[in-house]
């Protein structure tokens, strides 16, 4: 199987790759994965148990938990919906724009409120690398991709008539300065 992604303006096919190469990724990918994705749901998923039962989860309640979200996500790895948001899949333009604007509106909304983030930290008390983090709202703690799901569960319908709106404008201006000749 062949593989072509595009990344930092790169293109990598696996097939052109060293097994090693594509090995060392598909485990570090993995670990991400399986670690630091599950780390932070984890982190949320406790802020959320401490606002509901009023104390502090026990280990084998946080164990559980982690075993639950690494199901989770083996699930989603087996089926092949890892990346897959509710909304479809962000390659699609629509849909990618109207994340963008969700994550804008939610970003907007925390700074306004000084809401901060929190990240996972290893045992020397450093964030671990590419973790992702929890923010802490009245209703308890949520990662970005939760918050982007609760923000276009809200209010998908508008997010989409603005992004279609500015794919249009943009179409346009496109299209005008193809017109225009080649005053480049």
């Amino acid at each position: 199987m062949s593989i072509q992604i595009e990344s930092y303006g790169k293109t990598f096919d696996t097939a052109s790759l060293p097994e090693a190469s594509v090995r060392a990724l598909f485990a570090r990918g993995l670990n991400h994965v399986l670690g630091n994705e599950v780390a932070s749901k984890v982190t949320a998923w406790k802020g959320r148990f401490v606002e509901s039962e009023k104390r502090d989860p026990s280990e084998s309640e946080i164990d559980a938990a982690r075993a639950t979200y690494r199901d989770e996500m083996v699930g989603k790895i087996a089926a092949g919906t890892l990346g897959v948001r509710a909304v479809g899949v962000s390659a699609d333009p629509v849909e990618a724009l109207i994340e963008r604007l969700a994550w804008e509106e939610i970003d907007t909304t925390l700074k306004a409120n000084k809401y901060k983030w929190d990240f996972p930290k290893g045992a020397d008390g450093k964030r671990l690398k590419g973790s992702e983090g929890t923010v802490a709202l009245p209703d308890g703690k949520f990662t970005k991709d939760e918050l982007i799901e609760r923000r276009l569960a809200k209010h998908g319908d508008r997010l989409r008539a603005a992004a279609e709106k500015q794919l249009k404008a943009r179409a346009r201006k496109l299209a005008e300065a193809a017109g225009a000749g080649l005053d480049l």
